[in-house]
C-alpha cells in the first residue's frame, strides 16, 4: 500500500498486446480502453480486467501508464472528458509512454501539475520484440524523484532506462533516434537495393559489412532474409519526422509521402510510399 492505496498499475493502451505483455505475476495489471478491441480481450484471458474509460482505469491508482498513437490521442486520453487525469488522485503518477510531440508532453504535464498529479514522459524504442522481451529503450522525461520512484516498474519493461531531462525532454529524445533510425533504414535499403539491381546477392552484401563501420544495430534489425531487401510496412511514415529542406528535394517525386513535421525541428522523411520500414 502507498498513500492508502493499493500499489498497483494499470494501463490505458492502444499499441497491440506486445506492449502490455510484460506481466509479473500479477503485481502489474492491465486496463485497456475498449476501443482497443482485440488486444484488450486478449490481455484479459491473461488476467488484466478492462475498463470502460481511460478515468474509470485510473482509479485508486498509485501509477497509470498511458501508451497511444499520437498526441491526439494521448490529448484525449488523459485530458479529455472522462480521461485518465479525471481519476488520478494527487500524489499519484501518470506516465505517457507514446511517441508524441514534446510540447503535448509539456502541456499534459502543466494539466497534471495544476491538480497535484506528477507525470513523465517515457517514449519506447525497440518495436515489438523489444516490448515482448522487456528490453525496450525508454527514454524519460521529468522530475528526478518522480523518475527514481518509477525507474523498478520501468525496468520490467525496458533493458535501458534513463532520464534525459525535464518533462517532453523524453520525447525530444525519441525524435533524435527516430531520425537516427529512420536514415539508417533509408540508407540500407537504397543500399540494399543497389547491390540486387547490380545483380550482386543482397544477403550477401550484408554479411559482408557488417562486421565492419557500416554495421549497427538497425542493420541487425532489418538484415534481409532469403527473399531479399523487404519493405513492409512498420512505423506509419506520418509519424516520421520530415523537415523543409527534405520536403523541397522531394518534391519532384510522384509518389512522395506528406509526413508530419513534427515539432519544426528535424529535417529526415521518406519520400517513397513504395518504401515504408518500421523503426
Amino acid at each position: 500500500m502507498q498513500n492508502g492505496r493499493e500499489d498497483r498499475i494499470r494501463w490505458a493502451w492502444d499499441n497491440g498486446k506486445a506492449d502490455g505483455s510484460q506481466f509479473d505475476g500479477g503485481r502489474i495489471r492491465a486496463h485497456g480502453l475498449r476501443h482497443s478491441g482485440g488486444p484488450v480481450e486478449e490481455l484479459a484471458t491473461e488476467g488484466a480486467s478492462a475498463s470502460s474509460s481511460p478515468r474509470e482505469a485510473t482509479v485508486n491508482n498509485v501509477r497509470t501508464i498511458t501508451m497511444l498513437p499520437d498526441s491526439a490521442d494521448s490529448e484525449r486520453a488523459i485530458l479529455g472528458p472522462d480521461g485518465v487525469l479525471e481519476g488520478a488522485a494527487p500524489g499519484s503518477v501518470i506516465i505517457d509512454m507514446s511517441s508524441i510531440a514534446p510540447s503535448m508532453s509539456q502541456k499534459i504535464g502543466v494539466a497534471c501539475a495544476d491538480k497535484g498529479v506528477e507525470f513523465l514522459d517515457a517514449p519506447v524504442s525497440g518495436g515489438e520484440p523489444g516490448a515482448i522481451a522487456g528490453t525496450l529503450a525508454i527514454m524519460v522525461g521529468g522530475k528526478q524523484s518522480v523518475f527514481d520512484d518509477c525507474e523498478p516498474l520501468l525496468q520490467v519493461m525496458g533493458g535501458n532506462v534513463v532520464l534525459t531531462g525535464d518533462i517532453g525532454a523524453g520525447n525530444i529524445t525519441k525524435l533524435a533516434n527516430q531520425i537516427i533510425v529512420a536514415a539508417n533504414i533509408e540508407a540500407l535499403s537504397e543500399a540494399l537495393v543497389l547491390t540486387q539491381k547490380a545483380g550482386v546477392d543482397p544477403e550477401r552484401v550484408f554479411n559482408a559489412i557488417r562486421g565492419g563501420l557500416a554495421g549497427s544495430a538497425v542493420m541487425e534489425a532489418k538484415a534481409p532474409d532469403d527473399a531479399g531487401p523487404q519493405f513492409q510496412g512498420g512505423f506509419p511514415c506520418a509519424a516520421a519526422p520530415e523537415g523543409p529542406s527534405k520536403r523541397a528535394a522531394n518534391s519532384g517525386r510522384t509518389e512522395r509521402t506528406t509526413a508530419g513535421h513534427c515539432a519544426g525541428t528535424t529535417d529526415v522523411g521518406f519520400a517513397d510510399q513504395r518504401r515504408r520500414p518500421g523503426i
